[in-house]
């Protein structure tokens, strides 16, 4: 996070992401009064919005898997219209210093999303069972439309890719509920591995990793060495 607008969003995403928890606990006033309260810290938080329409989806029973493609397409053609004017508002918040829409780093941060998909559509009978099933239908379909958007404004993919951490925290955690013990255990051991490469390649490969990273510096282990012992 290198700067204020970043920094915001940062809060913005935590405060979303309660707000998301809430609205899949079926709690919408909650939900709306959290998604208003992240929007204080950044207003593109507001297309979370379009997440309110989704709940009542799982009462169609008929053709749900069409209307929910249908209304994935065009509320995402919305929200990379509200993302797009948003950010040109906020002084250019997603463009400082990179004034050609580019972020090189979006396709590398979009693959965190593999592992979670793959499981979400793996045991789909599982997740079909709760009530909840359209929203985490819903933002896969998100993610799976970010990609192509990402060859074309791939900053402001990036920056939206922040606020779908959520559909993989929940696919997660929510699958150590059906998976065996053995699932459990490959899926940690994957997970440790697809990260840490992650991480690895970001840390030693990334521009900006090169130039402000590395050596890594902590505020408090700094003190501790420089001050305390």
């Amino acid at each position: 996070m290198v700067s204020n607008g970043y920094t915001r969003q940062a809060v913005a995403i935590s405060i979303c992401l309660w707000g998301v928890y809430k609205l899949l606990q079926n709690k919408r006033k909650k939900f709306i009064f959290f998604i208003l309260l992240a929007a204080m810290f950044h207003k593109t938080v507001i297309v979370f919005f379009l997440l309110f329409p989704v709940v009542f989806l799982y009462y169609i029973k008929n053709n749900l898997k069409y209307l929910m493609a249908i209304y994935s397409f065009f509320s995402f053609i919305l929200i990379v219209f509200l993302l797009n004017f948003l950010g040109m508002q906020e002084s250019n918040i997603y463009l400082q210093g990179n004034e050609e829409m580019s972020s090189k780093g979006f396709f590398v941060r979009w693959t965190y999303h593999v592992i979670p998909l793959i499981i979400f559509y793996k045991y789909n009978n599982f997740f079909k069972t709760y009530y909840y099933y359209p929203i985490l239908q819903y933002l896969s379909f998100l993610i799976l439309l970010l990609f192509p958007l990402g060859f074309v404004f791939s900053t402001l993919a990036d920056r939206f890719n922040l606020y779908l951490i959520f559909f993989d925290v929940f696919v997660l955690c929510s699958s150590f509920f059906y998976i065996s013990e053995y699932e459990k255990r490959l899926l940690v051991a994957v997970l440790i591995v697809f990260y840490s490469l992650q991480m690895f390649i970001w840390f030693f490969y990334g521009e900006w990793a090169m130039k402000a990273w590395v050596p890594y510096k902590n505020y408090i282990t700094n003190y501790l060495f420089n001050s305390v012992f």
